[in-house]
């Protein structure tokens, strides 16, 4: 066989590159036709992940002072996420590969058959015309008239018959390259002068007919190639003298049940099983076989030159074919799937018997005597080839038959799929969905069809119809999306029990699927089922592959329901992935539990919009004091998020957190007055804003502030500990030490340091302004005391350095406010004293003046 595969070693290289192209096109196509028939349904629809931000509202440890412990209230935020069909998708390649496969394939079909006279020469001819018919090129131009076809088929047929009449001696290359030009010449006027929006998409989808009659010719034609390789296999090794009929009839016999096996599964007369090999896989063996088999037919049979015709025609037909099949699969066409694997399991079936029996017939005396039969295979001494082909054409119609000529139907239910994508691509909803309709009249429930309808009724947010045409797709060809869009329509009209039944349902046929068990465990978590959550969450986790939603879900699970001693436990059973979702749910268990941790990597987008899993990630990381921010996201960053408009819904959450980070990490001062503007305003989690900012001021040593916030929020346990005398005492000690530890080493190059270390403790700010006034800052050492006293408004020391620092640069109101303030909180002596003072400094800017 070796040698008949190296044939074409003794070729011209200009005879051997067009060889070399169209077997890198055939074997591409093959490849990308075994790709899109691994995938299935994902070449049309995908999983889409929602995912849904929660907040649940936690006790933490705010801190410990003395021997006592406030405790805050404080949200983290955690994500659920589910599974949802997208909308049906019209991959535009597969109608490329299609159109450009088939006009290669064409070319080369017109090569072999320019250089054949008489009969042949019409046929390639009829086949050149009836393809250009079936393309339909009127309707890219929108024209009324036939004009198109008859340019295209005058300048084709043209061409055709130059190279017939002419051109018989010009070679191979050049050959292809004219062919290759002229199509590419007209590809290009369709899609610069077209009058629709996807001409190639049009040509291609009205071509399907043609292309799909050349492939059901090139199947049969190479139908019997695998049981003429088994012959070969059987003959090369036999012995001269030794019976090689029984490997035969053996090996015959085996290939010939496997391929019933294929045809009973196919006719749903058996349960589909592992063993059985894939039609695909099938028709792949037979293309490739076909090829050596074509050049013993051609050679024994002597009807032309292999190298002058039998090669490009065979090239023709096997690239057409593969273009056709991997469309098919890519589309996700399954009414034309189901035609052509019926047709394959036929015609290898029929065709597989018809030649054992034409082996038989012709050579069991030579299987008999151990010679070589596939030498003489296509030179039969009784029963030519064409009779068993034509017992096999019977055979082929009885098999269809045998169901009512079902197959015709599904072929034209596929056809009007086609034609439907071709308009939903081009934008024309209402004839898209006219032609999906009138698939499913001529096969009712056939898939593609009414999961487009579906998904064409979701785009219109339609979700009743959508509903019913998700039920009629699992009627009899069920798919996991098609019950979770079923589900997810029949919970948006609030039938909650419905939607839980169609995924129960659903795990029935598919019971390994993880995204069915995702969406169960997601809608039994909404009546608080938590033991079948768990449980479902379990099986999801053992079935799924990536897991990233699964993991998710159940961290989401344990931040609702496990108890806080056995959390950290838990938690170590779910997989650490490289997943916003999970990020952030992990990120909320280590603020539950009062983890460190780390936040490093997180990029905001252009646009500085935040999806819900990033959202909750960014939240938990920045809102927990022990997280370490070794990212880019500052508060500047946190204000630019606010400010966007697609982040509206998460303003509050985006304030919140940006006083932590404020509070935490830059600066306290305005951390603090952040969260008073919260607490102001009118939030849903005011009183936790009261309360975190009750127990920051305490923190900062403004006690009396803090115990107003702190009322407010309903803290009486805390407002408690806070008026205790005592406590209030340690904490004016503690206040004095860390005014007089800050204030070493303290000039006018870092006290702003210092005040961001405590930015409300007056001993602190007093210090820092008397430095300032030292170095004849007054209006700096002014202002440092105006800003601290702004927010610590009761403390008498910071009254009166304010009024002091007033008086020193001459701003007399301020001043006397200071003043005032000063007698209404009962410091009279004081008060007297700065009156005093005043009133000097006034009586010596007057002397100044006269």
């Amino acid at each position: 066989m070796n040698n008949h595969l190296s044939f074409w070693r003794i070729w011209h290289n200009k005879e051997k590159w067009p060889l070399f192209f169209g077997l890198f096109i055939v074997i591409f196509l093959i490849t990308f036709s075994l790709y899109a028939w691994n995938i299935g349904l994902e070449n049309i629809i995908h999983w889409n992940v929602l995912s849904e931000l929660h907040e649940k509202i936690i006790s933490s440890n705010s801190f410990y002072y003395d021997e006592f412990k406030f405790s805050a209230s404080t949200p983290v935020w955690y994500i659920k996420e589910r599974y949802m069909p997208s909308l049906v998708i019209v991959n535009s390649l597969p109608f490329y590969i299609l159109l450009g496969g088939s006009f290669v394939g064409l070319s080369f079909l017109l090569i072999g058959f320019a250089r054949l006279k008489g009969i042949s020469f019409l046929i390639g001819a009829l086949v050149l015309g009836g393809i250009l018919i079936g393309l339909r090129s009127e309707s890219v131009f929108l024209s009324n008239s036939n004009w198109p076809f008859l340019v295209t088929f005058v300048l084709s047929g043209g061409l055709y018959y130059y190279f017939n009449n002419f051109g018989q001696k010009i070679d191979t290359s050049k050959n292809l390259i004219f062919w290759l030009l002229l199509w590419a010449l007209l590809i290009i006027g369709a899609y610069f002068f077209s009058a629709i929006n996807q001409p190639l998409l049009s040509l291609a989808a009205y071509g399907l007919v043609g292309f799909m009659l050349i492939t059901a010719i090139f199947i049969f034609m190479v139908s019997h190639e695998i049981v003429a390789g088994l012959v070969w296999l059987v003959s090369k090794n036999s012995q001269k003298g030794k019976s090689s009929l029984p490997q035969f009839l053996l090996i015959s016999g085996i290939f010939l049940v496997n391929i019933l096996l294929v045809y009973l599964e196919n006719s749903k007369a058996i349960e589909k099983s592992s063993f059985v090999l894939a039609p695909i896989f099938i028709f792949v063996l037979s293309v490739i076989l076909g090829l050596w088999g074509f050049r013993q037919y051609v050679d024994q049979k002597e009807v032309f030159s292999f190298q002058r015709s039998g090669v490009w025609l065979y090239l023709g037909f096997a690239i057409i074919s593969c273009s056709t099949i991997a469309f098919i699969f890519a589309t996700g066409n399954d009414p034309l799937i189901e035609v052509a694997e019926d047709y394959i399991s036929i015609t290898q079936l029929t065709m597989g018997l018809s030649f054992v029996v034409y082996v038989l017939i012709n050579y069991i005396q030579l299987l008999k005597q151990g010679l070589e039969v596939h030498k003489v295979l296509y030179k039969a001494p009784f029963n030519k080839l064409v009779y068993a082909r034509t017992i096999a054409v019977f055979l082929v119609l009885f098999l269809f038959s045998y169901k009512n000529f079902y197959a015709y139907n599904q072929a034209l239910a596929g056809i009007n799929n086609t034609i439907a994508d071709f308009y939903l691509k081009e934008g024309d909803l209402k004839t898209a969905e006219t032609f999906y309709k009138k698939s499913t009249h001529f096969e009712l429930y056939n898939h593609k069809a009414n999961i487009s309808l579906a998904s064409l009724a979701l785009s219109q947010n339609d979700k009743i119809n959508a509903a019913f045409f998700f039920n009629q797709t699992i009627s009899q060809k069920p798919s996991p999306y098609a019950f979770a869009g079923l589900s997810a329509s029949l919970e948006n009209e609030n039938m909650y029990f419905d939607a839980l039944f169609a995924l129960q349902n659903g795990l029935k046929t598919f019971p390994k699927n993880n995204q069915l068990l995702t969406n169960l465990a997601y809608l039994q978590g909404k009546s608080n089922l938590t033991d079948s959550v768990l449980i479902n969450l379990d099986i999801a986790l053992k079935a799924c592959d990536k897991c990233e939603t699964e993991n998710t879900n159940f961290l989401a699970f344990l931040i609702e329901n496990a108890k806080l001693e056995k959390l950290q436990e838990m938690t170590n059973l779910s997989e650490n992935l490289n997943y916003n979702s999970l990020k952030a749910n992990r990120f909320a268990i280590d603020r539950i539990l009062e983890k460190e941790n780390t936040f490093a990597d997180f990029e905001l987008t252009k646009d500085s919009a935040l999806d819900m899993s990033r959202a909750a990630f960014l939240f938990n990381a920045i809102s927990n004091p022990k997280t370490e921010n070794k990212t880019k996201i500052d508060a500047k960053a946190l204000m630019s998020l606010q400010k966007n408009s697609y982040n509206e819904q998460l303003f509050e959450s985006l304030s919140w957190v940006f006083a932590e980070q404020q509070y935490y990490r830059q600066s306290k001062a305005e951390g603090i007055k952040q969260l008073y503007a919260l607490a102001e305003a009118n939030t849903k989690n005011k009183l936790i804003y009261n309360q975190n900012l009750g127990l920051w001021m305490m923190k900062e040593g403004i006690a009396d502030k803090a115990i107003e916030r702190l009322r407010m929020a309903g803290d009486l346990s805390s407002v408690a500990l806070l008026e205790n005398a005592n406590l209030q005492s340690k904490m004016k000690v503690d206040l004095e030490k860390q005014a007089q530890n800050l204030s070493v080493g303290l000039n006018e190059n870092n006290y702003k340091e210092a005040i961001n270390k405590a930015p409300f403790n007056a001993f602190l700010i007093k210090n820092i302004s008397d430095m300032l006034s030292a170095k004849n800052k007054d209006l700096e050492a002014y202002n440092v005391v105006f800003y601290a006293a702004d927010v610590n408004s009761t403390s008498s020391l910071l009254l009166k350095t304010l009024v002091k620092k007033a008086i020193a640069i001459s701003e007399f109101e301020y001043a006397q406010d200071g003043i005032n303030k000063l007698e209404s909180m009962g410091y009279l002596k004081e008060a007297s004293e700065l009156k005093t003072e005043l009133k000097t400094k006034r009586e010596k800017i007057q002397s100044d003046v006269f």
